[in-house]
This record gives structure tokens, sequence and C-alpha cells, in this order.
């Protein structure tokens, strides 16, 4: 049998983070954890390479109250990190013109190694989850579902 893809989800939201767990978890089979900072989703992902279930995608918000580090910092450290080369991520934030996919902010994720890029608030679930399943695929092996 198959593990379920493991993701982590960073937002200084609660509500999104929720949200996007209950989503992820009970309507695609992932496995989810949260956090709430760059720093705290570093950890985790830190923690989880010492251990037999590594992450396979990290969904991040750009922007996060209260922290020096923002989504394209969490990714640069990620890159950063040897063991974390692996691990796919997807920037999702408010600063990001859907209409306008030359958007600096998007520009900028892609160029640092993002996997893709996504408007919040969400309008369609589809195109996101069409984008976890195909970045999944590539960096891991096809999705369980």
């Amino acid at each position: 049998m198959e593990t379920k893809k493991r993701i982590l989800i960073a937002d200084d939201s609660e509500d999104v983070r929720k949200m996007l767990a209950i989503y992820l978890s009970r309507n695609n089979g992932y496995e989810i954890e949260q956090a709430a900072s760059p720093t705290e989703a570093l950890q985790k992902l830190a923690d989880a390479e010492a251990s037999p279930r590594k992450f396979d995608l990290v969904i991040s918000d750009h922007t996060f109250n209260g922290s020096p580090l923002d989504g394209i910092d969490l990714l640069r450290r990620m890159h950063g990190r040897k063991q974390l080369a692996h691990v796919a991520f997807i920037l999702f934030s408010g600063e990001v013109e859907p209409a306008n996919p030359g958007n600096h902010l998007t520009a900028r994720a892609l160029r640092e190694g993002a996997d893709a890029v996504f408007a919040k608030p969400l309008m369609d679930f589809g195109p996101f989850l069409k984008a976890i399943e195909n970045v999944l695929s590539v960096k891991t092996g096809p999705c369980p579902h």
C-alpha cells in the first residue's frame, strides 16, 4: 500500500491553515501538518528529515505578520539545505494577481524555484488541486487517488 503524500501548510492565518488542511486531508487523502511561520515550518521540515516520514510538499503564504521571514525566504532556506531539495513548493498569496502571470511576486517566486504560484483566496480549487497532483507526481511519483 502506498503511503499518503505529506504536505506542510505554512500560513499565519489559522483559518486558512485549517480550511486547507480539512479540504486536502478529507477530500484528497493527504497527510497535513501546519506551521504559523516560516521559522516553525523550517523546524518541522528539519524534524521530518530525521524521521521516516518526510514532507513531499510545502504550501506557503508569502507574508507572515510578525515574522522577519516571508514565503520566499522559506523557499530559499529550503533550497539551501540539500536534504530538503526534494520537497516541492507552492506559494499561495493574496499579493499575486491571477490575471497577471507576469506579476512581480509570481515571477520572483518561480525564479527562486517555486513549483507553482496561486492567488488567495482561491475561487476555484480545481486548478489548485491539479497543480498539487502534478507537482507531487513530478517530485515524488503518482498520487495515490
